[in-house]
């Protein structure tokens, strides 16, 4: 079905079994884009629940006005909605009151689509943290925020902003975020210094790591080559520490691969060198297929960026433990401790390159047996076991129990 909108009751954008209870997603993030958390927990809700997918997008002039539903299948709604004519994005982004007055008519907007699918929601999972309005979403028993980013403090790019400029709309997300947090029933963090943050504002504040969604790996080659290869994956840009990435092309006997799509990043200097190789976005059983045969992963990621600072677990990691490889990254003080054979931290370029080494000569099947057993304790169903008691507890008889999960 087309992105056309959708002014009056359609029986394709009707769900098929509207006796199921009703989430809410709201994110800024389309639907059809590469799997992060926000796709991944609204995968875990379609076991018990039906759910509509707002995408808030007020940066794209291209949405049609209206409520824009399409169904992506029985149980799943995608809603696009726009009020119409917008103010410029920074216009919008700067003087709170015209924030405020936009972000309501992309509210109305929204209670109109929670009419036109006919069901009165149960939850709604907040992904926007800087979206307070959406908290008065209908009469919603229970109202989580994901928090899964240092929003405030976020550069967005290579370098450290204008400070100014920078102080300003950090003050203004942080206002933002915090009316978000207070209205919340709960909020779920990925990261330990954002639940430290966020306890102060809210005390229902959990911890809610990432997962990943790989099956057991195959048997992984054991045999040692002359040449080790490495891999980065995810978005290219600009939190990479590129200066480490030169390092490992130095070492000829070193093959580095970077997997993912390229942003704020210029990847002309890499392709200079023999021993480099860019692979297109991969998902599922490819991206898989294509780690477990690499010898070592990497996150070189600059911990100086606030967003890097506080991270505990990112998205890739148990994806990379998954497998079946060694990871190696930079020393990010909050990291998850892991095992060793598991977790490398280097501490600069040189001692990048060592602990690579390091990861590729120790690795053995004792540690390849400890990370089976560590990626099957953290898969994204994992994660929705979790989730299901966290709402359990809240909406009680009003959503199956964890045996009875209705996916199709």
């Amino acid at each position: 079905m087309s992105k056309k909108n959708v002014g009056n009751w359609h029986d394709d954008c009707a769900f098929k079994d509207p006796s199921l209870p009703l989430a809410v997603v709201v994110t800024s993030t389309r639907w059809d884009e590469a799997p992060r958390i926000r796709h991944q927990v609204t995968r875990q809700l379609l076991r018990w629940f039906n759910v509509l997918y707002i995408e808030f997008l007020p940066c794209d002039k291209s949405v049609a006005k209206g409520t824009n539903l399409r169904r992506v299948d029985d149980r799943l709604i995608v809603s696009t909605p726009s009020p119409g004519r917008l103010p410029n994005i920074r216009i919008h982004a700067n003087f709170p009151s015209i924030h405020q007055s936009v972000n309501r008519r992309y509210l109305n907007c929204m209670k109109e689509a929670i009419g036109e699918v006919g069901c009165h929601p149960h939850v709604l999972c907040n992904f926007v943290p800087t979206f307070p309005e959406v908290m008065n979403l209908n009469d919603i028993p229970l109202k989580i925020y994901f928090c899964y980013d240092e929003w405030p403090t976020m550069w967005r790019v290579a370098k450290k902003p204008e400070k100014l400029k920078f102080t300003y709309q950090s003050r203004l997300i942080r206002k933002y975020e915090n009316e978000v947090a207070r209205q919340a029933d709960i909020c779920l963090v990925s990261h330990t210094p954002l639940r430290e943050k966020l306890l102060k504002i809210n005390p229902q504040t959990i911890l809610f790591l990432h997962g990943h969604e790989f099956r057991h790996p195959s048997e992984l080659s054991s045999q040692k080559r002359k040449c080790i290869r490495v891999a980065y994956m995810g978005y290219i840009t600009y939190n990479i520490l590129t200066e480490w990435l030169f390092e490992v092309l130095n070492h000829p006997d070193i093959e580095l691969n970077l997997i993912g799509p390229i942003h704020k990043f210029d990847p002309e200097p890499f392709l200079k060198h023999p021993n480099f190789k860019h692979v297109a976005p991969l998902s599922g059983e490819a991206l898989q297929r294509k780690l477990s045969e690499m010898d070592v992963l990497i996150m070189p990621y600059n911990p100086e960026i606030p967003e890097v600072h506080v991270q505990t677990v990112s998205n890739k990691f148990f994806q990379y433990v998954a497998a079946g490889r060694p990871v190696v990254i930079s020393n990010m003080p909050y990291y998850i401790e892991m095992p060793d054979g598991i977790l490398y931290r280097a501490d600069s370029p040189d001692d990048f390159v060592k602990k690579i080494r390091k990861a590729y000569a120790e690795d053995c099947d004792t540690y390849r047996e400890l990370r089976a057993q560590i990626a099957s304790e953290n898969t994204w169903d994992k994660r929705g076991e979790q989730l299901h008691a966290i709402l359990k507890e809240a909406l009680g008889d009003t959503i199956p129990e964890l045996g009875e999960s209705v996916s199709s």
